[in-house]
């Protein structure tokens, strides 16, 4: 029961400071950057390691690079929260991860199957 309430409450979090986020406001340079490592870098890094260096199952490997893929948590707006380290930054960048992500799932899908069989 305790897991289900501090998910609600980081959610709660990260909804005020999403609120309060204007669009012209979002540091885009900033949120790009994070993006592109998040969501090219890391995977592209993870594809080469995991199939070069390791003797992984197929399923087992594409379960972490599907790890590897994934976007921001809200978990990252609660620290920010926390050390008053730019929580509204975060959150537009939280936000904006997660819609890449959702744009780019068929991608990551299809790429997925591709590399591994």
């Amino acid at each position: 029961m305790g897991a289900y309430t501090s998910m609600v409450i980081q959610l709660l979090i990260f909804g005020i400071y999403l609120y309060s986020v204007k669009i012209k406001t979002i540091p885009w340079h900033l949120t790009l950057h994070i993006n592109f490592v998040k969501h090219i870098l890391l995977p592209v890094i993870g594809i080469v390691i995991v199939l070069n260096f390791t003797q992984l199952d197929s399923f087992v490997a594409s379960i972490l690079i599907m790890e590897l893929m994934v976007p921001l948590a809200v978990n990252n707006v609660n620290i920010a929260a926390l050390y008053n380290c730019k929580p509204f930054d975060v959150a537009a960048t939280v936000l904006v991860s997660t819609a890449l992500f959702v744009g780019m799932l068929y991608f990551y899908i299809e790429i997925i199957e591709y590399f591994i069989k």
